[in-house]
């Protein structure tokens, strides 16, 4: 997604977040009955990972550099991604939150309906003890960027899909900065339904469409790399 529309999207008038707020319920009921047990099959689930353009990765990486903080050297990115996955799988053991390795980045994948209520963008409480947890370990492995895209199915308006999106991931963003973790480091990214891993004609397919992801991805130095190589 290009930051200048999300930029524009957040820039959204009040009266108009208000208006989509008040008729909620009616435009797009995210319960449903409930699906049979949903097998997940990792190939097709992981496809969609990192969303934020090259480009704008580029620029965070340079904010982060410019900020002091350290690259992460092409011969520890593995070691580096290693250490992170192993504390975040050890942490979220037990819960209903995934931790993907994709590449050269890792992704914690959260239901929906694991942290939101229908049509809410406040955190359920059941899960602020997990979401502590990913917290202390961002801070402990601070050398990555944080992109975090909130997802829905695409049943409602484009519109409403990205305002809920928008008020999702500017919940769970504050309350990562609210137990430290650098604004710097984040990128918001409300995706809406532009990102399905699943077919959204079923029950099963909506409730994987459904869901939050925080994406870690190491902290880079290209232009010395590039200068070096």
């Amino acid at each position: 997604m290009q930051t200048g529309a999300i930029s524009g999207f957040l820039s959204f008038g009040t009266a108009a977040t208000w208006l989509l707020a008040a008729c909620t319920t009616l435009e797009v009921p995210e319960s449903e009955p409930a699906a049979a047990a949903v097998e997940i099959d990792l190939a097709i689930y992981s496809i969609s990972g990192l969303i934020t353009a090259e480009e704008a990765l580029e620029r965070k990486f340079r904010e982060l550099l410019d900020a002091g903080i350290a690259a992460v050297s092409p011969d520890e990115v593995h070691a580096y991604l290693d250490g992170q996955e192993e504390r975040l799988r050890g942490a979220l053991a037990g819960t209903d939150l995934r931790v993907l390795r994709i590449g050269d980045y890792l992704s914690v994948r959260m239901p929906v309906q694991t942290i939101f209520s229908m049509g809410s963008a406040d955190i359920d409480p059941a899960v602020f003890a997990a979401l502590n947890s990913v917290s202390a370990i961002l801070n402990e492995f601070e050398q990555s960027v944080v992109e975090i895209a909130s997802h829905t199915d695409s049943r409602g308006s484009a519109v409403y899909n990205r305002e809920l999106s928008s008020r999702r991931v500017r919940s769970l963003a504050s309350f990562l900065q609210a137990r430290n973790v650098d604004a710097v480091r984040v990128i918001e990214v409300p995706a809406g339904a532009a990102h399905p891993v699943s077919d959204d004609e079923s029950a099963a397919g909506r409730e994987l469409n459904r869901r939050v992801e925080v994406t870690l991805v190491p902290l880079q130095d290209r232009e010395a790399e590039a200068r070096s190589g």
